[in-house]
């Protein structure tokens, strides 16, 4: 994990660029929708003139060691062309004109996550036209065999105790002390605190302006060790499990789709976190092309499916 800086500021000079940041009370003035870099500036100018310096977490990843599955959910419109990889994956450059929580204007990024049900709370919580009629394709991902990775878990104490994820985020702050051992442990809990302050930002619904130039600054980072994924907390799960945001280049270069899923989301429980789905078809990519079958076919394929999903969702499908 390279997390060195040059210098390091103490624990009094990073508390008090804190408590300075925490008194901005419009973000959105910082904005800069036609001018992204000049967005991405500002910021970078002002955390750096509050903390002194802004942290960049990277871990490489050994091949085939990072084992999880990728979920992406996204709903169904008339223009889409459902045998196409593409419709699942991340969205054109030419349409990403805001900012959302993990990425500036005209710098997409493959938001998914962890399991389904992260992904379907993330997205129908966030739709004002979900009904349950509503039509939702689910894909699932996978990372290419052999494939070097490197990854942002940007977890520090944002997640939730009981999450198995805290295990990574109490890893990163061992990790991060190691690697910092040379500095005094004043200035060592001064950059912890400034890593648990930016990780908190991801857990506010106001806070896109400023999460979105952390995540920014870490996966568009100008040099060949910026990582492929950086991993943020799930608010839709009340930080119990995580979501990604995934540099293109990677999904082209590291990624693989293996099937989506055509679903309705029938019963949505928000106090719960708990969903029923009815799931019409399933598609498998079977080298570039997306086969579309029922779940339910009295076939052997149809009927491996069928406990796939029941695993997956942890439910009986209608």
């Amino acid at each position: 994990m390279k997390v060195v800086p040059p210098i390091l500021p103490s624990l009094e000079t990073v508390r008090e660029g804190i408590n300075e940041l925490l008194l901005v009370e419009n973000w959105d003035s910082f904005k800069a929708k036609r001018n992204p870099i000049k967005y991405q500036e500002r910021l970078h100018k002002l955390f750096t003139s509050k903390l002194k310096i802004m942290p960049l977490i990277v871990q490489p990843v050994t091949p085939n060691t990072f084992n999880f599955k990728f979920y992406r959910l996204r709903r169904y419109d008339r223009t889409m062309n459902e045998r196409l990889i593409s419709e699942y994956s991340y969205p054109p450059n030419s349409v990403i004109k805001y900012v959302q929580r993990a990425n500036i204007p005209y710098h997409p990024v493959f938001y998914c996550s962890d399991s389904p049900l992260t992904a379907i709370f993330e997205t129908v919580y966030a739709d004002p036209k979900h009904t349950k009629d509503s039509i939702y394709y689910l894909s699932e991902w996978a990372l290419r065999k052999d494939v070097d990775l490197r990854i942002s878990p940007f977890l520090f104490n944002s997640i939730d105790p009981v999450s198995p994820f805290r295990i990574m985020a109490d890893w990163n702050i061992e990790k991060v002390k190691e690697q910092l051992k040379e500095y005094s442990e004043n200035q060592v809990n001064g950059y912890l605190e400034i890593l648990n302050f930016l990780s908190q930002l991801f857990v506010f619904t106001n806070t896109y302006v400023v999460t979105s130039f952390i995540a920014h600054s870490n996966l568009y980072a100008d040099h060949i060790y910026r990582p492929d994924i950086f991993i943020y907390p799930s608010v839709k799960t009340d930080r119990k499990t995580v979501n990604f945001a995934i540099h293109p280049n990677s999904v082209n270069e590291k990624l693989i789709l293996e099937r989506v899923f055509k679903l309705r989301v029938t019963e949505l429980n928000k106090e719960t976190n708990a969903c029923n789905v009815f799931i019409s078809h399933v598609g498998l990519n079977i080298n570039g092309t997306i086969g579309w079958i029922r779940p339910n076919d009295d076939t052997e394929q149809g009927r491996k499916i069928d406990e796939d999903i029941k695993i997956l969702f942890g439910q009986k499908i209608e």
